[in-house]
C-alpha cells in the first residue's frame, strides 16, 4: 500500500515521508538518534514486542488509526465500542478538515500536525473516496495577521536561499490569487495547503476499521480488567465479550475509566462542539475550504458546513441562536457575500482535550500503584505502568490531522520498535505527563 512505512532498525531511526513513488525523503528537523528505551516508564513494563493479539477498545478515529497501524504490523485485532456504529461520536463528522497548522516556530504540535498531516495524504490516495478536496486555505483575519503570514513567508524563503530547512512550507497567497483558489472573493490573503484534505471522516473510520478484516463489537461499553496475563472486556451485565494480551485505550474520554480512573487523572477534559449546516444554496461559489478562527466548507454534494463553537462541557452551553450567531459570525471574518447564508442544522460532537492541548499516546499509568508512590520523589521515567496497556485518545480538534502519525508511533512501540518520531516529541505525548502532575498537585 502507498505510503506504508517499513521497520526502522537501529538507533538511527528517523521520520521518514514516503513520496507515492516510494522514494524515501528524510526531514532533517524532525530526526534524531534514539534509544528504544521510553520517555516514562518502561516498555519492558508494560511488554512490548511481546505479543501479537490485541483489543482495541473505540471505534472512532483514534481507534481506527491504532486499528489500522497495527494491521500493517501483522497484529491480531478485536475492537469494540460503546456507540451503535463505527464512528458515532465526533469522528463522524462528514466534511472535517486536515492540516498542518503551519507555524514559524517549529513547535511539537507543528511538527506533529505537519508529519501526521502528510502520512495521511499517502493513505487517502488509496481511499479517495472517503476525499472530499484536496488542499485548503488558511486565511488571515486582519491586515495585522496578514502581514505576519507575509513576513514570515518571507523569513522562511531567506533560510532556504540559504541552503536552511524548515520541515514543511506552504504557499502564501496574496488576497487575489487566494480569491481565485477560493471561488469567492476573500478579505485577506493566507496559507495555500497543497497537502489539507476536505474529508469524509466518519466513512474513512469506517474504510479503515472494514480494512482490518477483524470483529468490530459495537453498542458495547466495557470495563477491562487483567487475569493471568490476559485482558478482560467486561460489559454491563458482568459477562466477558472480549479478550487480548495487550489493549489500546482509544474511547476518548471513557479512555480511563475503562481501568478505573478518573478522566482529571490524564488531564483530559470535553470540548463540546457545534457546526451549522447551511442550505446547499449557500456559498454556492465556494471552490476550496477555508480556515482562519473558524471554517467554512462545501462539498460537491451541497453540504455547506460552518463553525465551530467551543463548549466546554460535555453538553451545549450556547442555546441553538447562540451557536448559530458564533458560526455564522465566522462567515464576513473569511470572505465576502455571506450576508444571505441560512442555518438549518448542526452537527455537533465532543471532543476530549488535554490541559497542554497536546493529544495522548503511550503506555497506559497504573493508576493505584502511583497513588501509593511519593509523587514528590517520583521521577517521570519511574511512573509505574499497566502491564501491555496503551493509550491514543485526546485528540481533540486534530484528530485527522495528527491521528494516524500517532497511532504509527504507538504501534511501533507496542513492536518493539522505535518510534518514527523524535524523543522530545515523543515525551510529551506520554500519558504519563498528566498523571505525575496531579498526583503532586493533590499532595500539596
Amino acid at each position: 500500500m502507498t505510503g506504508e512505512a517499513p521497520k526502522l532498525e537501529g538507533s538511527e531511526a528517523q521520520l521518514q515521508v514516503f513520496t507515492k513513488a516510494g522514494e524515501r525523503e528524510y526531514t532533517p528537523n524532525f530526526t534524531s538518534k534514539i534509544s528504544s528505551t521510553p520517555v516514562a516508564g518502561s516498555l519492558v513494563a508494560c511488554g512490548a514486542g511481546a505479543v501479537k493479539d490485541v483489543l482495541v477498545v473505540g471505534a472512532g478515529m483514534a481507534g481506527a488509526f491504532a486499528a489500522h497501524s497495527l494491521k500493517l504490523r501483522g497484529f491480531r485485532l478485536s475492537v469494540v465500542d460503546a456507540g451503535a456504529v463505527p464512528a458515532s461520536g465526533a469522528s463522524a463528522l462528514y466534511a472535517a478538515l486536515a492540516h498542518p497548522h503551519w507555524e514559524a516556530v517549529d513547535t511539537s504540535g507543528f511538527r506533529l500536525t505537519a508529519a501526521g498531516t502528510m502520512r495521511l495524504a499517502e493513505l487517502l490516495e488509496a481511499h479517495p473516496e472517503c476525499v472530499h478536496a484536496s488542499g485548503l486555505l488558511d486565511l488571515a483575519i486582519d491586515e495585522e495577521e496578514e502581514r505576519h503570514f507575509r513576513q514570515a513567508a518571507l523569513s522562511v524563503a531567506k533560510v532556504g536561499a540559504k541552503g536552511g530547512h524548515h520541515p514543511y512550507v506552504p504557499e502564501f497567497l496574496e488576497a487575489d490569487a487566494a480569491s481565485r483558489t477560493a471561488g469567492t472573493r476573500v478579505r485577506f490573503g493566507g496559507w495555500w495547503y497543497a497537502e489539507g484534505r476536505l474529508v469524509n471522516a466518519g466513512a474513512l473510520v469506517r474504510t479503515l476499521l472494514k480494512g482490518i478484516a477483524s470483529p468490530v463489537l459495537t453498542n458495547m461499553p466495557v470495563r477491562l480488567r487483567r487475569e493471568e496475563g490476559v485482558w478482560l472486556a467486561f460489559n454491563r451485565a458482568g459477562v466477558v465479550v472480549a479478550k487480548a494480551q495487550a489493549v489500546v485505550a482509544a474511547a476518548g474520554l471513557a479512555s480511563g475509566a475503562l481501568f478505573g480512573d478518573e478522566a482529571d487523572d490524564y488531564g483530559i477534559s470535553p470540548l463540546y462542539g457545534r457546526i451549522s449546516i447551511l442550505r446547499s444554496c449557500d456559498c454556492r461559489t465556494l471552490a476550496a475550504p477555508v480556515t482562519g478562527r473558524g471554517y467554512a466548507a462545501r462539498t460537491a454534494d451541497g453540504y455547506v458546513g460552518v463553525g465551530a463553537t467551543y463548549e466546554r462541557a460535555c453538553e451545549p452551553v450556547l442555546s441553538v441562536q447562540e451557536a448559530h450567531a458564533h458560526n455564522l459570525a465566522i462567515l464576513p471574518r473569511l470572505f465576502e457575500g455571506a450576508d444571505a447564508c441560512v442555518p438549518c442544522g448542526f452537527y455537533e460532537g465532543v471532543r476530549a482535550v488535554a490541559a497542554d492541548r497536546m493529544p495522548i499516546a503511550g503506555p497506559m499509568v497504573d493508576m493505584p500503584a502511583l497513588r501509593a508512590l511519593d509523587a514528590n520523589r517520583t521521577e517521570a521515567a519511574q511512573v509505574p505502568l499497566l502491564p501491555q496497556a496503551w493509550g491514543l485518545f485526546a485528540l481533540g480538534s486534530r484528530g485527522l490531522s495528527w491521528g494516524l502519525m500517532l497511532a504509527e508511533v504507538l504501534a511501533a512501540r507496542m513492536a518493539g520498535e522505535p518510534a518514527p518520531i523524535v524523543h522530545s516529541l515523543e515525551e510529551s505525548l506520554s500519558p504519563a505527563r498528566h498523571a505525575l502532575r496531579r498526583r503532586r498537585a493533590k499532595t500539596r
